[in-house]
This record gives structure tokens, C-alpha cells and sequence, in this order.
């Protein structure tokens, strides 16, 4: 089988996950070669009239850019204007200009000195929006610790260790953190609710124009568990089982009306060669994040590297479909019933028992590791088994193209 063939339902899906975790990204590209200082700078004459990707060290983004902006760096200045979103993976940023669209991503630190035009989300360690700072929409973000001195104009939600509000909350907040206190510039129009062990410090010029709310953390009691927790955690389990294989099913269904012959080729791997899959699979599961490490030191490996991760969760979620059907498939060979010879009954049926076997206790972690380890073998030994070597295909040509001697 042709390799580029079997890597058409990863590359597909890959894509699919981009689509779906991201803007439409153009094909702009701005990046340090691999010898450079790394420092990119976008100077403020210059207009880009398409989607932007740009990643360096030092990153300075002075222009307009009219379309969506993607960056991976260290550290990020952004002073120009982002008509569409802007998505940042970083070490520190900071937004002086404006994004007209959403402003979304990952970094250490980030300071709002300038205007969110829509949402912001991000995964942070510290947000800091300045006096100057504006987010037009809503705000969830994650860190340990907030400093909010600009006005958030929708809701405000997420978890800190903890947070300084003095300024304007337009829609309330919803909040999980240690401790919370609002300045004499705050003024929160909507509910307060917050969960935290400790009181909320008030500014006694601090206006709350709803509803606080305070709720005590839970604590969890390691000497008894309640039946009723008990039933909860096996509603859940079973409802997630479920879940489960309705999803390995859909996947099975689209992935072999795309390109069924790829999806065969992991399974005839699997029948002929099961240890083998298993073995390198285990060996894929444990190298390929350190190797995304190793790459992502690298300028030039960050996108590389991103999606490589991506293409391994990927590789996760369809492993109960590969595994499943294998699963279904060994039965069928054991009972030998011929009310068990259609492909969708033997992927619904080695689907479903996975699923329920991977909710055994303490078992169903090692099963669940085992699944995802035979489908990365599968597609390693299928990907090695679609080449073939130079001479053998000028042997196959020789053979069907016989020299015609005159």
C-alpha cells in the first residue's frame, strides 16, 4: 500500500482538529531561519492582507494585519491592529495595539494594555489588563493570579490563586480561587459568585450590582464514600462508556467510507503481527513526547512540533476505533458464527467491549494503555509496510517493461 495513501486519514483528521481549534489560517508565513537572532518585527508601514503566521524569539508586530494572527515565540509585542483573531503561544505578551477578533492561547505571562475586540481566552501563570486595557466580550482565563485595573465589558470566569478587580465587570463573574479582592474602582454589574475558603476583601467604594455568592471548596472524605456518590460515579462511568462507543463507532463508519483500504492495512497488521504492534506502540507513546520537546527548542520545530502533538492526541482518540474492531474481529474468528460476518457488527462489537472493559477499576487504565499502544504500532508497521524499496520497484518495472531488443 502507498504510504501517502495511509497517511491520508491522520493528515484529514489533523486538519479537521485545526479547523476546528482555530481560525481559518492563512499562508503568510513570517520566521527566523534556523541561524538567525530569531527576532521578527512586522514594522508599521507594513499591511498584510491575509491571515499571518509568525514565529521567532523576539516578536514585535508594529503593522495591520487583516486577518487572523498566529503566533509562536518567546517574547511578543503586539502594538499594531489585528482585524481578525489573534492567537499567541508564548512566554510573555503584551497587547499594547488591537485585535479586533477573539485573542486566545497559551504563554507564561500576558499584559493587556490595549483592546480585545471579542473573547478572550487563555491559559496563563499571571494576566495583568491595564487601566488602558479593554475586553470588549467576555474573559476565561485560567493562572495564579489576576490583576484586573481595565474594564471587562461581558462576564468574567476563571480560576486563580488569586485575583485584584478595580475596574468595570459588564455581566457579573463567576470565579474559583483563594483569595478575591475588589479595589474602590470596582463595580461588578451582575452576580459576584465566587469559590474560595476564604471572605472576599471589599473595598468599601466597591460596587457589586448583584448577587455574592461565596461556596466553600469541598472537601473530600477519604474515610467513607456516600451510596449516592457511589451511584453518581457509576451513572457517570456508564453514561461516558456509552459516549464512548457511539463516538468509536462514528469514526469507524466515516473512516472506512473515506478510505477504507487504510483503515484494513492497520488491521492486517494487527492480525499478522500483534507484538510487534504492541511493542512499538509502547515505544511511540513514551518517545514521541520527548521528541516534541527536543523540536520545540528549535525555532524552525515549534510548528512542527505542535502539530506532531496534535497528530499523537489524534492517534488517542481513534485507538478504541482500531483496537475495537481488532478486538471484534478475533471473536468472530473464535465463534466462528456467520450472524457475526458483517464488518459493522464486529466494530460494534469489539467497540463496545473495550469501552466497558476500560471502566474496570485499576484494570482499565493498563487495558486503555494497551488499546492506544497496539493502534500507534498499527499505523507505525502499516506506514513501514506502504514502502518499497528502490530496487525492488526498478525489479517491478524491469518485469512489466521487458527491454525490447530490435
Amino acid at each position: 500500500m502507498n504510504r501517502s495513501k495511509m497517511l491520508i486519514p491522520v493528515i484529514m483528521a489533523a486538519l479537521m482538529l485545526l479547523v476546528f481549534c482555530t481560525p481559518a489560517m492563512a499562508w503568510q508565513v513570517m520566521g527566523a531561519d534556523e541561524g538567525d537572532s530569531g527576532w521578527q518585527k512586522l514594522g508599521t508601514e507594513v499591511v498584510v492582507d491575509d491571515d499571518l503566521l509568525i514565529f521567532g524569539n523576539e516578536i514585535q508586530v508594529d503593522g495591520k494585519v487583516n486577518g487572523d494572527l498566529l503566533i509562536f515565540g518567546q517574547n511578543v509585542t503586539i502594538n499594531g491592529v489585528v482585524s481578525g483573531d489573534t492567537i499567541v503561544f508564548a512566554n510573555a505578551v503584551t497587547l499594547n495595539g488591537t485585535t479586533a477578533g477573539d485573542f486566545r492561547g497559551a504563554m507564561q505571562d500576558v499584559r493587556i494594555a490595549g483592546t480585545v475586540g471579542g473573547n478572550m481566552t487563555v491559559a496563563t501563570n499571571s494576566v495583568s489588563v491595564e487601566k488602558t486595557g479593554r475586553i470588549a466580550k467576555n474573559a476565561t482565563l485560567a493562572g495564579s493570579k489576576l490583576v484586573v485595573n481595565g474594564p471587562v465589558d461581558g462576564r468574567l470566569d476563571g480560576g486563580f490563586s488569586s485575583a485584584v478587580i478595580n475596574s468595570g465587570i459588564g455581566k457579573g463573574a463567576l470565579l474559583k480561587l483563594n483569595r478575591l479582592e475588589l479595589g474602590p474602582l470596582a463595580s461588578i454589574n451582575g452576580p459576584l459568585d465566587y469559590t474560595s475558603s476564604n471572605e472576599l476583601t471589599k473595598d468599601a467604594a466597591a460596587v457589586v450590582n448583584g448577587k455574592i455568592t461565596r461556596t466553600e471548596p469541598p472537601v473530600k472524605d477519604t474515610a467513607t464514600t456516600p451510596a449516592s456518590a457511589q451511584s453518581g460515579s457509576g451513572f457517570f462511568t456508564f453514561f461516558g462508556a456509552i459516549a464512548g462507543i457511539v463516538a468509536s463507532f462514528i469514526i469507524w463508519l466515516i473512516w472506512t467510507a473515506i478510505h477504507r483500504r487504510s483503515f484494513e492495512s492497520m488491521q492486517e497488521q494487527l492480525a499478522d503481527r500483534p507484538l510487534p504492534s504492541l511493542g512499538w506502540g509502547m515505544l511511540a507513546i513514551i518517545a514521541t513526547p520527548v521528541a516534541c520537546l527536543l523540536v520545540l527548542v528549535t525555532i524552525i520545530g515549534i510548528p512542527i512540533s505542535v502539530m506532531a502533538f496534535m497528530i499523537y492526541i489524534l492517534v488517542f482518540m481513534i485507538s478504541s476505533t482500531v483496537t475495537g474492531c481488532y478486538i471484534g474481529a478475533r471473536i468472530n474468528d473464535y465463534v466462528k458464527k456467520e450472524s457475526l460476518r458483517r464488518p459493522w457488527v464486529e466494530a460494534l462489537l469489539g467497540i463496545t467491549i473495550l469501552q466497558i472493559a476500560c471502566t474496570i477499576p485499576l484494570l482499565g487504565f493498563w487495558i486503555s494503555l494497551a488499546a492506544s499502544a497496539l493502534c500507534f504500532g498499527a499505523l507505525i508497521l502499516a506506514l513501514a509496510a506502504g514502502r518499497k524499496p528502490l530496487v525492488e520497484m526498478y525489479y517491478e518495472k524491469e518485469i512489466q517493461e521487458p527491454e525490447i531488443n530490435s
